[in-house]
């Protein structure tokens, strides 16, 4: 439970210090201030054994294996720095254009399936600004606005960045037991920062405070309890930043020889939804030479009652997770080649009323396999790339069979229960 007076005194401090701090911090403004930034994944996209679910034979069909060309990911806008220490970034999105809900890979189409105008969704992505409290000091930071509460690895690691063709889809279930979004993005602030103890050692932090976007919603006639989230992470060696920032990377292309290793933890109260909800994470990356090797383990865990006419309170919990391993091959005039592979899994409850309940509190049920194993040829490092991958994926519904939508792999956006193929995928990722 969040008590309000020392929610009160932390937000005066963060006050007390930006007015102490703001003569210093907004009398030097800064020259070319602000830079258009800007990303696009251009995939085409072959799909094999995707079936769909029949209501009226109560039974899976097959779909017809088939190429889908999409721009899976298109991202522009603007970052400035209009003083010294302060930092502002606004990103807009337009992801899914042509996505069809016959292709394999995961997300929604954009529009959604069956819009009269087909136009593609225009959105906010990230809008937030960073702010160095102290001249100087690289271990206190304070951030505010639309972004993404540190937690896990995935999550907070730019799709553009990954190694993988796509982002492990276990951060989709972190997301939305977090924030009630598949974007992973609400409303808040945090302080964190790096603490830099030696050459060897560096300390990364965050905690964070949000109003995540439940469904139910939160504050409709129940106590409304705000999202907690902190994240520590221990760099050994090579650190991963030098300035504290909250987006990060995998590959450093044999640059960086270190090892990071995170811990993290989230706390919601009572809401329209449950009693509580927490999450309890552990993340590790590791470059060293040519390897890249990252991963995380996370437990969701939820309390509540799962019925207006039921007094039992329930508990349950599904595990997330993935690992993924690449090497850089270095070639000729600065190309890089990274063969890959990549491991996803979410376990959660298999019987029936097990899964009824962990449904209801806002849980995924049943299992998510996901492997996905390819190439990828960077040609100006992350800035542009190409990739040829193939994304294997499995489920297990429990007793719940047919007709299952409990997890992303047994529910396609667009169309309901269906049971996901696997598919071949080709694609162009470019950031400038």
């Amino acid at each position: 439970m969040v008590h309000p007076p020392r929610l009160i005194l932390l937000l005066l401090f963060v006050s007390y210090s930006f007015l102490f701090a703001q003569e210093s911090t907004t009398s030097e403004p800064k020259e070319q201030v602000i830079r258009l930034v800007g990303n696009v994944q251009f995939w085409g996209v072959y799909t094999f054994g995707q079936q769909y679910f029949d209501t009226t034979a109560e039974a899976y069909q097959p779909m017809a294996n088939g190429l889908n060309v999409q721009v899976r990911r298109a991202r522009i806008g603007v970052k400035a720095q209009p003083y010294d220490r302060l930092k502002v970034a606004v990103i807009t999105y337009f992801d899914q254009m042509g996505h069809d809900v016959n292709a394999g890979n995961r997300g929604g189409g954009n529009p959604g399936w069956g819009s009269e105008t087909r136009n593609p969704n225009l959105g906010i992505w990230d809008a937030y600004f960073t702010w160095q409290v102290l001249p100087g000091a690289e271990w206190l930071n304070f951030s505010g606005g639309y972004f993404r509460p540190q937690l896990g690895r995935e999550s907070i690691t730019s799709a553009f960045a990954v190694g993988s063709m796509d982002k492990a889809p276990s951060q989709t279930y972190t997301r939305r037991h977090l924030t009630g979004r598949s974007s992973g993005r609400t409303t808040g602030f945090d302080i964190g920062g790096d603490v830099f103890l030696n050459e060897w050692l560096t300390l990364n932090y965050n905690l964070g405070l949000f109003t995540p976007g439940m469904s139910g919603g939160n504050n409709l006639g129940s106590p409304h309890r705000p999202l907690w989230v902190g994240r520590v992470v221990l760099y050994l060696g090579d650190p991963e930043q030098t300035h504290y920032k909250m987006g990060y990377g995998n590959n450093y292309f044999s640059r960086r020889n270190g090892l990071s290793i995170g811990v993290g933890g989230s706390h919601q109260g009572q809401t329209e939804a449950f009693f509580y909800s927490r999450a309890f994470s552990l993340d590790w990356l590791l470059n060293w030479g040519g390897i890249n090797f990252d991963g995380e383990w996370t437990l969701l865990h939820r309390n509540g009652i799962t019925s207006p006419v039921s007094s039992a309170i329930v508990t349950h919990q599904a595990r997330v997770g993935h690992a993924r391993l690449g090497y850089n091959i270095h070639l000729r005039k600065g190309l890089v080649l990274e063969p890959q592979v990549m491991g996803m899994m979410m376990n959660g409850v298999l019987s029936n009323q097990d899964q009824t309940e962990a449904l209801a509190l806002g849980l995924p049920a049943g299992n998510d396999r996901v492997i996905d194993a390819g190439l990828n040829l960077y040609i100006r490092e992350q800035k542009l790339k190409l990739t040829l991958h193939y994304t294997w994926q499995q489920g297990n519904a429990g007793e719940a069979e047919p007709g299952f939508s409990g997890n992303d792999y047994y529910n396609i956006s667009g169309l309901g229960p269906a049971k996901r193929g696997n598919w071949l995928g080709l694609g162009l990722s470019a950031t400038y």
